[in-house]
């Protein structure tokens, strides 16, 4: 697919350049002594969860996002509908979103 700008009065969604990253601490301990050396010395790994993802959905498009598990279309979503801010980029929504993202968890453990 590819990226083409469009006017913003045709976007319901415009994603630019969206990363999600997230720092796994080894240690419950080593979150702590993050907080006292305050960025003198790093006590976690960083995870990249999303890495640049750019891509429009107009107005009465519909749209699937599919992927493994583990490959962001849960933090994706949590981002698209602001449960969840970005580490970098820029997400525009126009309009209304209602996040219904768990509603399907426990029905079957075979579906992600």
């Amino acid at each position: 697919m590819s990226y083409e700008p469009v006017e913003n009065q045709e976007l319901a969604v415009n994603l630019e350049g969206v990363c999600k990253y997230f720092q796994i601490y080894e240690k419950p301990h080593h979150r702590l002594l993050q907080g006292i050396y305050r960025g003198r010395k790093q006590f976690f790994k960083e995870f990249k969860a999303l890495d640049d993802i750019t891509f429009q959905i107009r107005k009465g498009e519909t749209v699937g996002i599919i992927g493994r598990n583990g490959a962001g279309k849960s933090t994706l979503l949590q981002i698209i509908c602001g449960t969840m801010s970005q580490s970098a980029g820029k997400v525009e929504v126009n309009g209304r979103i209602a996040a219904l993202l768990e509603l399907g968890s426990g029905f079957n453990p075979e579906f992600t």
